[in-house]
């Protein structure tokens, strides 16, 4: 299943998307092994990030003051890593699985907006809107209530599903 994951790409693109899809899941398999020093290290998924991320040439020859460098070639892998590990973690329960995978990721640190997006946008679909704002995700009623608009949104929302219901096309 792996090489039918990127099966569909051409050339550069399709090598480089293999080879961080390789490492997200070869992290994952090794992270998530009792049997391997990775599992029970307290900050499993900081040193797995960091593991599968390219130093940027500063911190090479000096100490990085701003944070952990994470070039793209370090998002991609991570992210997919993330995904993997909260979801098999807590495949009972999304919403958990979602809250759990997005604390993982703000706790690596480095560039943790643009794996976000992934992260975020995998669990969230994953769980679905009533996990993601409560069920088995203990935070979700606090995320719910801090948003300005949600209760809008959901009206639009609302006003979407019945027009594809209707099969209308205007709103």
């Amino acid at each position: 299943p792996r090489a039918q994951t990127v099966d569909e790409m051409r050339g550069t693109r399709k090598q480089f998307c293999a080879k961080q899809l390789e490492k997200g899941i070869s992290e994952y398999e090794e992270a998530t092994n009792p049997d391997l020093p990775l599992y029970h290290e307290e900050f499993v998924d900081d040193l797995a990030a960091t593991s599968m991320a390219r130093l940027w040439d500063v911190g090479k020859t000096e100490p990085i003051k701003v944070g952990k460098a994470s070039p793209t070639e370090g998002t991609m892998p991570t992210s997919i890593y993330l995904i993997l590990k909260y979801f098999s973690l807590y495949p009972a329960t999304p919403g958990k699985a979602f809250a759990e995978g997005v604390r993982a990721n703000v706790m690596i640190g480095g560039d943790n907006a643009s794996r976000s997006v992934a992260v975020g946008m995998i669990l969230g679909a994953i769980s679905g809107t009533e996990e993601v704002f409560g069920g088995s995700n203990e935070y979700g009623e606090s995320w719910k209530s801090g948003l300005k608009s949600y209760d809008q949104v959901t009206q639009w929302i609302e006003r979407v599903e019945q027009n594809c219901e209707m099969g209308h096309t205007e709103l």
